[in-house]
């Protein structure tokens, strides 16, 4: 086989491994996507509630893995809100609303 021959091979190989990564991150985030959505079912309207501890823990995991953000002080109101509208407002670009 020539010099050509392998490198169209090569670029068929990178191709190929990008495509499948790809379709992974779109996986990824879709199901990212899903649970944020359960999440702002719950959340979207409520605002002035008291939710579970459970709920607001849930809520800094998810911005802390869409966001790629460090994000753990769950016994400030400020950083509650700030994690809460950050994680709407991706949300909502993403095309989340109210069902």
């Amino acid at each position: 086989m020539g010099l050509v021959h392998q490198n169209i091979d090569i670029e068929m190989n990178i191709r190929d491994l990008f495509n499948k990564e790809k379709r992974k991150i779109m996986r990824d985030e879709k199901e990212l996507f899903g649970r944020v959505d359960g999440l702002m079912q719950l959340l979207v309207g409520k605002e002035g509630h008291r939710h579970p501890a459970e709920t607001i823990t849930i809520m800094f995991n998810l911005y802390n893995e869409v966001f790629g953000a460090r994000e753990y002080s769950k016994s400030c109101g400020g950083c509650r809100e700030r994690v809460y509208k950050g994680l709407k407002q991706w949300w909502v670009d993403k095309g989340g609303k109210k069902a």
